[in-house]
Order: structure tokens, then C-alpha cells, then sequence
């Protein structure tokens, strides 16, 4: 389309230029906007903030100082945004011709922390001069020209710069205009810069808006001193001094030294202080605490006259939910071992692999499982017949293996891998038990009046929290049968009247707690929570959040959400094993400011060992404490690693903690478990071998209400591409054919062999093209915003044979 220049000299090739280069400015753009607000927001009464900038470096230029102030508000708002792509509307007011009186545009940085310093202020002193040479008259015009610099045109914040001019600010570019939430007006001086923000409380914090004034001029002035030959532009993204003690605050503290104890001895603990106290009520039976050290010695005992266990060697417990789970978890503890839980629902090549990369010594199961154990060639042990446990049998039911050791392995966690490639995270004694001391269980509500309802499947992390945090504590352990719909948990929790369970945010919305009057704690862990979450319990019960990982031994952060008014983006503040960071998420050495938007970095004594047999991960993942972490605490001692979690996080201005998303994109949690898309669109190219391209990625149907369905959805593309510019007005998404539908249902059924539960697509669609970047690689965000305007009939329609 055409634009209509402001200037009455502009030809119509000066037109086409000024689109070319609006459009190059926002080519492939993908953005974070900031603040993100409703799209009904409307502005309220506004707070003013102030800073002065005073340089001792003699007269400023102000073209150099403008394009710095403009770099610097980029990185500031790269730092808060957690994305190197920013845009934010820019207006220059100056006196020389080399800033001409402009609108307020939308500028768009792309920053890249490895840049020479010099290299980005010269980049950004040219994009604006061109940016005055193609203006136009208004944002209006500008998002006429459609997809990406439409969707630049949408910013909610301002950057005004001046220089020369008297104070007065309604010669600024009116916040009225606009109606955004956040402006920031520079007055260039002298030897300074006066900074004025304009903030809208009831869309960002004010002091969250204080320490991006402070990251600003911080940026500022390391621009203007710094810009030395060598220095890079992630250099001048460190953190502001008042943004650095009040980091300080927050971890000058270590964690607390590592409790050097062993599982089973806390459980025998409970067993002999709560002898005749309920351990386990299940649908297939009931033990104390003292029979449960009696049943778990006996099995020991068998397990040791097998000589088939040491310290380090992981058993696999393959059963459905029964009394004797437990048994088999204590017994293997006792016996020496480390246990790991696998799911019925997994198929059977998984669990074979599973087993053959944990180098499984045998594997204990149920009478129901026997026959498809007995399939994985190894050497079994049904755990619950009478034989195995009978009274005539060792009566040393007391019996402890001397040999092992805090630092050897309790048990093994899988995270979620594909069935090519399981990962399995080790987990010692001494972090179990450090993670399980009584402060963190005093926090969760936890004790031994209990009565705990193990919801979690084998695969979800959390059932062995459920396990081991309700013994160790001498809790009830309640068991259902494998658990359906909500109607079948509600009458799990009525039956053996639970007052405690952990559960994802998506069970519990299946659940009315009217139906449910027994329960007083309810932990949501696994998802993302909604309001109505909050809403739904607050009033009845005890609302927990919490979040861990299959890394660390129990989870990491608590968050208490009982009071009307609480936030449901935050998962918390660390549990008193841990200390928190947030640091860039390409560099560890590079802490974020408060309330900007970086990795998690857990510190503490509980972290797991690693991941089995795989010292890359590993080192890649559990790395030594920071540099920076070594100076606030020069004189501690203690050693302990530091886990990056690949998840983006933020303090909010209350000290909590509050989830962003993944760092990885390809990575994404879906029914509460973490899994890695690639690893499912490998999958699913098996099965496509004629395919040009697969993708796989979590779709939220565009009638989806409350993004509470949201959907694992697998793109084919059957045909090589010719040239993008032929499939630009081509519609992406091919019609379902009837041969189509009966080749995805078939592969489903295929996938369904050798993949978990959870990594299987609820629907396969055919693709016309499927959308790439510059460079080649899928392009998923654009993907997933195409797919997600597709309703949820829409997408089922796929699937309909």
C-alpha cells in the first residue's frame, strides 16, 4: 500500500522505499510487549518518578547521548521482557537538524550481547536517522501496512528524547494520546540527562518502573565511559548498584549444610516412635508403621539373598497403585538400593530401555504386572504375595545395610524425555533428607495428622515427594486405584477422608470442593495456574503452589495462596534449603536486575547427582557456583553447585517469584509433565519418512475460554518448498482427506507403542508450508499463532475418520 508522506516533496519511489523499509525493520518480528495489558485497559491516574543523570565527561553530544539513551532503554527493556527482540515507541524533540521533530514510532532493537558496544550506539544513532528520513505521520499509518509492523505498532511504552529545550512537559509527546502505561521523558542537558517516567500503577509496579530507571541510567552512563574498542553490549546490561544490594538482601545468606542421613532411617524413625499409627490406607489393604517395617525388612531380607543389589544400583518398580508400593520403596532402601517408579501406561519398548540404560539388577512389580515384567528379560520379584512375606520368613525385621551411605542413591527420577533417549536424574540420601527437614514440612503444612492422598502418576515427579515426604513425616499415606475423572478422586478423598493432596492445577478443576469438605491443604504443582484456580479453593482450604524439579531432590518453591487477592502467575519463595538467582539466560556470570526476567539458578544442598550416565548434561546443567556468587560470600565454605532450571522467572515487587515460561521453546510442559518437542517430532518423522518437514507444538484453540485446553498438536508438510514468495497468500493449513485422517489415526496408534502418555498429539494436520525463518528453522512462534486461530472443531476435524 501506499504511504502518505508528511513531507509534500516525496515521490512515489520514496513511497516504495519507506515501505521496504518498515518492512525490513520489522521482518520476522517477535517481540515481547511491555507492559502487557487487557486489550480494554484503560489508563489511570499516573505516578511520576524522577532521576538525574549528572556526567562529569563535559558537554554532551546529543545526537551520541540520544542514540545512547535509546540503546539503553532497548537493553533495560530486554532485561524485563526476558527478549533481545524489543520494541518501544520512540519521540525525538531537538533543536539541529540531525533529530528531526518526529511522531512517536515504534522503534524496534534487536540486541545482541556479544556486539562491540561502539558497533550498536553507531547502529543506533544510524536506524534512527533512517528512521527520520522514512517517517510517517502517524502509528495509525504505519500499522496499515499489516502483519509484523502492525503488530510493532501495538507498544505500550514510550521513549521520549529532547534536548536543548526548556522544561515543560506537555511539549512532550502527550501520554494522553496514547494511553500507554509507561513513558519515559529524557531531557538532554549539558552534562546530564533529567529522566521523568509516567507510570501507570494498576499496569506495572512503581517500583519495579524505579529500578528500570535506576538499570537505565546505569546503561546510560556505561555507555558514554565504557564504549572503549573492546567493550560489548552485554557489558552494559550489569546491574545497577541499587539493583545490586538489592540482590544482595536477598542471598547474603548461604543455604544450610546438607543433613548427612539416610531415607530409610528417618521412615524407621517413624515406625518405631508411631508404631501403631495408620502408614498406608489403600483400596487393597492397610498397614502401621510398624508393619510397614516388618513387610519392608522382610523384603530386604530377600533382596539381599539375592545379591543383586549394592549401593548406586537402581530397581525399577513397575506396579499400579497399591498398599505395597511403599513396601517396595522401603524394602529396596533397606536393602541397599535405589528405587525408581515407573508408570503401567508406558509402553512396553520404554520401560525396556528405561531398564536397559539403568543397567536394572532385576525388577520388582505386581501379581497384576508379572506377566509383561517377566517380558523385559530381567530377573522378577512380585512384591505382595503371600509367600514372599510371610511371617516364617527372616525375622530380623530390622535389618539395615551398613554399607551404604548419605551420599549414595535413594532413587531415581526420569524428566521427559522421548522413549529413544529417557534421562534419569539420580537423587542421594543426604539431599532427600535435607530437602524433607522439618522447617520445609512445617511450610507445606505437612505432619504426621496428615492423611495424604497419593494423586500423582508414577510419571509425574511429584508422586515420589508424595511417597517419601508423608513417611519421613509419619503421615497417612491414602492410595487409590489408578484415578479417572474428577468424580473418581472426589470419591478417593471421601473414602479415606484425605486432608491433604498434590495435585495439577488441571485435576483440580475437575474437583468441587463442596464434595471434598475433608480436605485442608491443597498443593497445585506441574502448570500453570488461572485465577479461577485461586478462586475455586480460597475460603475452604489451604491453597498451596509449588514448584520443583526432577534435578532436585523436593521442590524448590513455595508459594501460599489462601488469601483472597493472591497472585496465581507466582510459584513462591524458596523453601529454607534453597537460594534463588536470576541470571541472563546465555550467561550465567550475568545476574538480572529485580523484576527483570531471566533463568532460575537454584542453589542449595539438595540438588540431585545428575543425570545417569550422561556427564555432559550434566556438567551442562548442574554447574559451579557462579563467580559472582563467590564474591557476596567469599568466606563460605560449603561448595554446593548451582542448578540452571531452563525456566524464566521474575521477583515480583513483593519478593516472590513468578513463572514466565520456558527458556527452551521447544521444551514445554503440557498435563503437567515437561517434555522436549523435538524429541516428538522426531517421532513423528519416523512415521512421515516422505515428509519435507515435521513440527510438533502446543496449540490453544482459538475458542479455548481461560487457556486451560490447550492441545499437543503434530504438522506435516508432504511437499519440498519451492519458493517462499509462491506460498505467500497460499493458505497454510491443507484440507483433511479421508486418507489423511486414516494415516494419522494409524500413526497415533504406532506412536501410542513407543511413546508415553503424555508426548502423544492429540491430533496430526496437514501443512501446505510450514513457516521458516531467514535461516531456515521453524519458525514456531509464527506457527503457533497461526494454528492457534484455528478453533478447536477446527482442529479436530483432522482427526475425524
Amino acid at each position: 500500500m501506499a504511504l502518505n508522506r508528511s513531507h509534500p516533496t516525496s515521490t512515489e519511489n520514496i513511497l516504495d522505499r519507506s515501505e521496504q523499509f518498515w518492512r525490513r525493520e520489522f521482518k520476522d518480528f517477535s517481540a515481547t510487549i511491555f507492559p502487557i495489558v487487557s486489550s480494554r485497559y484503560e489508563q489511570s491516574t499516573l505516578t511520576i518518578l524522577t532521576e538525574n543523570i549528572d556526567l562529569a565527561c563535559g558537554e554532551l553530544n546529543p545526537v551520541s547521548a540520544g542514540a545512547a539513551l535509546v540503546l539503553a532503554w532497548g537493553l533495560v527493556l530486554s532485561r524485563y521482557t526476558g527478549n533481545d527482540d524489543v520494541v518501544f515507541g520512540l519521540g525525538l524533540e531537538s533543536q539541529i537538524n540531525d533529530f528531526s521533530n518526529t511522531p512517536v514510532l515504534p522503534l524496534r532493537l534487536l540486541v545482541d550481547p556479544q556486539q562491540l558496544a561502539v558497533d550498536a550506539l553507531n547502529n543506533t544513532e544510524a536506524k534512527i536517522m533512517d528512521r527520520s528520513t522514512f517517517g510517517v505521520s502517524s502509528t495509525l499509518e504505519l500499522s496499515n501496512l499489516g502483519g509484523d509492523i502492525a503488530a510493532g505498532c501495538q507498544f505500550m511504552n514510550i521513549l521520549n528524547v529532547r534536548q536543548g529545550q526548556p522544561k515543560d512537559p506537555g511539549t512532550f509527546q502527550s501520554i494522553e494520546a496514547r494511553k500507554v502505561p509507561l513513558v519515559i521523558n529524557c531531557e538532554i542537558r549539558t552534562n546530564g540527562v533529567d529522566v521523568e517516567a509516567l507510570v501507570d500503577p494498576s499496569a506495572i509496579c512503581v517500583e519495579t518502573t524505579r529500578m528500570m530507571l535506576h538499570q537505565l541510567c546505569h546503561s546510560f552512563r556505561t555507555a558514554l565511559s565504557r564504549c572503549s574498542r573492546g567493550t560489548l553490549v552485554g557489558d552494559l546490561r550489569s546491574v545497577s548498584p541499587q539493583g545490586l544490594a538489592d540482590l544482595m538482601e536477598r542471598g547474603v545468606q548461604p543455604p544450610p549444610p546438607s543433613v548427612q542421613a539416610r531415607v530409610h532411617d528417618l521412615i524407621v524413625a517413624q515406625c518405631q516412635s508411631r508404631s501403631s499409627e495408620p502408614a498406608i490406607a489403600a483400596w487393597d489393604g492397610h498397614l502401621t508403621y510398624h508393619e510397614l517395617d516388618q513387610f519392608s525388612s522382610r523384603l530386604a531380607t530377600q533382596l539381599t539373598k539375592l545379591k543383586m543389589i549394592q549401593p548406586d544400583k537402581i530397581v525399577p518398580v513397575l506396579m499400579e497403585r497399591s498398599v505395597w508400593i511403599s513396601v517396595a520403596i522401603l524394602g529396596i532402601l533397606k536393602a541397599g538400593g535405589a528405587f525408581l517408579l515407573m508408570d503401567i501406561s508406558f509402553a512396553d519398548e520404554y520401560v525396556k530401555q528405561i531398564c536397559t540404560k539403568i543397567e536394572a539388577p532385576l525388577v520388582l512389580t505386581s501379581g497384576r504386572q508379572n506377566d509383561r515384567a517377566r517380558l523385559l528379560g530381567l530377573p522378577v520379584l512380585v512384591v505382595g504375595d503371600n509367600p514372599l512375606l510371610a511371617d516364617d520368613e527372616e525375622k530380623d525385621t530390622h535389618l539395615q545395610c551398613a554399607n551404604v551411605q548419605p551420599s549414595n542413591a535413594c532413587h531415581g527420577l526420569f524428566t521427559s524425555g522421548s522413549s529413544g533417549d529417557p534421562r534419569l536424574v539420580v537423587i542421594n540420601h543426604a539431599a532427600v533428607c535435607t530437602a524433607w527437614a522439618q522447617p520445609t514440612a512445617t511450610r507445606l503444612m505437612l505432619s504426621s495428622s496428615s492423611r495424604v492422598l497419593q494423586f500423582g502418576s508414577h510419571a509425574f515427579g511429584a508422586c515420589v515427594a508424595e511417597y517419601l515426604g508423608a513417611m519421613i513425616h509419619g503421615a497417612c499415606l491414602c492410595i487409590a486405584p489408578e484415578l479417572g475423572p474428577g468424580n473418581d478422586t472426589a470419591e478417593a478423598i471421601q473414602k479415606f477422608n484425605a486432608n491433604f493432596i498434590t495435585l495439577t492445577p488441571s485435576a483440580s478443576r475437575l474437583l468441587d470442593p463442596s464434595q471434598v469438605p475433608s480436605l485442608q491443604v491443597v498443593v497445585l504443582a506441574g502448570e500453570a495456574l488461572s485465577p479461577l484456580d485461586l478462586e475455586k479453593w480460597q475460603g475452604r482450604v489451604q491453597l498451596k503452589c509449588m514448584y520443583g524439579l526432577a534435578e532436585t531432590a523436593a521442590f524448590s518453591l513455595l508459594a501460599d495462596l489462601t488469601e483472597p487477592n493472591s497472585n496465581y502467575r507466582e510459584i513462591g519463595v524458596p523453601t529454607p534449603t534453597w537460594n534463588c538467582w536470576i541470571v541472563d539466560t546465555n550467561n550465567v556470570e550475568d545476574l538480572v536486575p529485580p523484576g527483570g526476567v531471566g533463568e532460575l539458578l537454584l542453589e542449595g544442598p539438595s540438588l540431585g547427582r545428575g543425570y545417569l550416565n550422561d556427564p555432559a548434561r550434566t556438567a551442562q546443567n548442574y554447574i559451579p557456583a557462579p563467580s559472582w556468587l563467590m564474591q557476596i560470600r567469599p568466606t563460605a565454605s560449603h561448595g554446593y553447585r548451582c542448578l540452571k532450571t531452563g525456566d524464566l522467572v521474575r521477583y515480583s515487587p513483593n519478593g516472590t517469584l513468578e513463572y514466565i515460561r520456558r527458556k527452551d521453546v521447544t521444551e514445554v510442559k503440557i498435563r503437567g509433565q515437561r517434555m522436549d518437542l523435538t524429541d516428538v517430532e522426531r517421532h513423528l518423522a519416523r512415521q512421515y519418512p516422505t515428509a519435507a518437514r515435521v513440527a510438533v507444538d502446543v496449540i490453544i484453540p482459538s475458542d479455548d475460554i481461560g487457556h486451560n485446553g490447550a492441545m499437543l498438536v503434530g504438522f506435516i508438510y508432504m511437499e519440498p518448498s519451492q519458493c517462499d514468495m509462491q506460498h505467500e497468500n497460499e493458505e497454510i493449513f491443507a484440507s483433511p482427506t479421508i486418507e489423511s485422517r486414516e494415516k494419522a489415526t494409524n500413526v497415533l496408534s504406532v506412536l501410542k507403542e513407543v511413546l508415553p502418555t503424555f508426548m502423544i498429539p492429540d491430533i496430526i494436520v496437514a501443512v501446505n508450508r510450514i513457516p521458516t525463518t531467514t535461516s531456515g528453522k521453524l519458525h514456531r512462534d509464527r506457527l503457533r499463532r497461526l494454528a492457534s486461530g484455528l478453533s478447536r472443531r477446527a482442529l479436530l476435524e483432522y482427526g475425524n475418520v
